[in-house]
């Protein structure tokens, strides 16, 4: 596989034209970036690498898809790619940017220079370094890569290709050949003749594909044409908690909102744990209007596009820049409006699907800011209340169970599972736990070292979920409970180990209030969380030893 390569400025340039370090063997090549970013904690960043590509068999010429992976060392920043493996189409010829996470809490600067990601091949791999003029040209053996020739070549000399002769006036040819524009234009005029018809015809993967394609040029022209408006409801109307994180480009336009139109006109209703949420007849008429809408745009562009191409902008560059400028204002006031309405009533949606876990959250939160100002009865109102959440998603994850099983998409095995950890829980539970280590001693003289046990563990779980709970706005949930496994194990642990701690609990319930008697060292995540790593690492160095 061959990669010709065309930097954007010259510090990209220079990255890649003084890039010489290749290993037999290797089947990446190295990526740079260009200029330093600073990605705050949680966030979704895109980071331009100044270059654009495209890939080819070095046989034929046939063009090849690539991809795009991060390099280990990522594994010592708190940056990890969105989609973990980029797949570049062989017909993109945008900017190569790579989308980041930060899953850390501190923000994290790339500076520039930086290898950032890799391209990745599975045959031999030679990169070719273009200005538009010159092939800095590598030698290739099958799996590795070695330094660049001696000598370098003019494009269209010596082995080089004929290029294709330019025409139109000079404004038109300084138009082909110094920008991206044309190159976009050109792309989306051969894409328009295999696009579906969105709003009837049959809608497969490849099918999206096409149309996400050409949606993306039209993001490319609009930005272009600084065609702009604001997009702001798109990180508004997602919710916090849900799983994946945003992942919006604040000017393209996502197949996602064409699919989810598509899906609503077919079945206007979305069903989570077994509860069927039915959007607006508002929605279901905007819906059929969107796909008919982009249908009429979306040939309405490409047709006006194709005829310029082929008479060289016979109307004048200036009026053929105005006007589709107009028809691109059209086509984003159209999408946004769609996008929007729907959106939103998305948000409801999942607004109820995350009530209470939401609920377990804020009470987590309300919890650690008690006890950093050390208000010991705030702490245990709020210990109640977290208590609350978790057993009022236990009762609605037992209904949503029952839903599905109704369905036939569980056993009655699962359901009589989630019954169970259906019971109630005593909202003081945790304070009667940290109330059972204080008494101790009277624990002790009951001889019910099993009882102490058992608050522990209780202890424990609890303190496990609580992380859990806290780091869900970073790591974000599926709306679909079941399929949050690690979250349902906690809180199935925590539960279960109430039920074992009932007896000293039950039992200390008859001693004073601790809030009545203790003074220090309360029950708080910033005492506890020492205590739990040893654990850990005592469980790690056991089963090592093992």
């Amino acid at each position: 596989m061959h990669l010709k390569i065309l930097p954007l400025d010259s510090k990209a340039a220079e990255n890649y034209s003084s890039h010489k370090t290749f290993h037999a063997g290797d089947s990446g090549f190295d990526l740079f970036v260009v200029k330093e970013q600073t990605i705050q904690p949680g966030e979704t960043a895109f980071i331009k690498l100044g270059i654009k590509a495209a890939a080819f068999d070095g046989k034929d010429g046939t063009g090849l898809s690539w991809l795009l992976m991060a390099r280990s060392s990522i594994s010592k920043t708190p940056l990890r790619l969105s989609n973990s493996i980029g797949l570049i189409d062989q017909g993109y010829r945008g900017e190569i940017i790579a989308a980041v996470d930060n899953i850390k809490n501190e923000a994290y600067t790339v500076k520039g220079g930086a290898q950032a990601d890799q391209v990745r091949s599975p045959t031999a791999l030679t990169p070719l370094l273009s200005d538009r003029r010159w092939l800095v040209r590598w030698r290739v053996q099958r799996g590795s890569l070695s330094g660049p020739e001696v000598a370098c070549h003019p494009m269209g000399k010596k082995g080089g290709k004929k290029k294709e002769k330019i025409t139109g006036t000079p404004d038109v040819v300084r138009f082909k050949t110094t920008t991206t524009y044309y190159a976009t234009l050109r792309e989306c005029a051969q894409l328009q003749e295999s696009l579906p018809f969105v709003a009837s015809d049959p809608m497969a993967e490849d099918e999206y594909k096409k149309v996400a394609r050409f949606l993306s040029m039209l993001g490319m022209l609009c930005d272009m044409c600084e065609v702009q408006s604001d997009k702001g409801y798109r990180t508004r109307n997602y919710h916090k908690l849900l799983d994946p994180r945003p992942n919006f480009d604040p000017k393209g336009f996502p197949v996602a909102v064409v699919r989810a139109a598509r899906g609503i006109q077919d079945e206007p209703s979305l069903c989570y744990n077994g509860k069927r949420y039915q959007f607006s007849d508002e929605v279901k008429e905007k819906a059929e209007s969107f796909l008919k809408d982009i249908d009429r745009e979306m040939n309405l562009i490409a047709g006006y596009i194709e005829p310029a191409l082929k008479s060289d902008f016979g109307q004048g560059l200036r009026t053929f820049k105005v006007e589709l400028t107009d028809k691109l204002m059209e086509f984003d006031d159209m999408f946004v409006e769609f996008e929007q309405i729907y959106s939103a009533e998305l948000l409801e949606i999942h607004n109820d699907v995350f009530a209470v876990i939401d609920e377990m959250v804020q009470a987590e939160v309300r919890l650690t800011a008690a006890e950093e100002r050390e208000d010991i009865e705030q702490k245990q109102a709020e210990e109640a209340a977290f208590v609350r959440a978790v057993e009022a998603f236990l009762v609605l994850y037992s209904e949503a169970m029952e839903a599905k099983y109704t369905a036939g998409e569980v056993t009655q095995a699962e359901v009589n599972v989630s019954r169970e950890f259906a019971e109630s829980i005593p909202e003081r539970s945790l304070e009667l736990a940290e109330a059972a280590i204080f008494y101790e001693y009277k624990v002790m003289d009951l001889g019910r070292e099993d009882w102490l046990e058992s608050a522990n563990e209780f202890i424990r779980s609890y303190l496990e979920l609580r992380l859990y709970v806290a780091a869900i706005p970073l790591q974000r949930l599926s709306p679909e409970y079941i399929d949050n496994k690690r979250f349902i194990t906690l809180l199935r642990a925590f539960h279960r180990r109430g039920a074992e701690a009932f007896p000293v609990l039950e039992y200390v319930s008859g001693l004073p209030k601790i809030s009545h008697s203790k003074s220090s060292r309360w029950m708080t995540k910033a005492l506890l969380l020492p205590e739990l790593q040893q654990l850990y690492q005592r469980k790690l160095e056991k089963g090592h030893a093992a």
